[in-house]
């Protein structure tokens, strides 16, 4: 089976601007991006229901 702690704690070689110089995996990049797409489809929900428009 997969080791999903070894995967997000393993640094990436490539480091990257988002995290202020913090080197995630790819793993933990990707589970970042998924939380906030889905937080982002979240606020869109409640504020299209909060303002009326369906």
């Amino acid at each position: 089976m997969f080791d999903l702690a070894y995967l997000l704690g393993y640094a990436s070689p490539i480091p990257t601007p988002w995290y202020h110089g913090v080197r995630v995996s790819e793993a933990t990049e990707l589970l970042i991006v998924l939380t906030l797409f889905l937080g982002v489809l979240a606020a869109v929900y409640f504020i299209q229901r909060w303002i009326g428009d369906y």
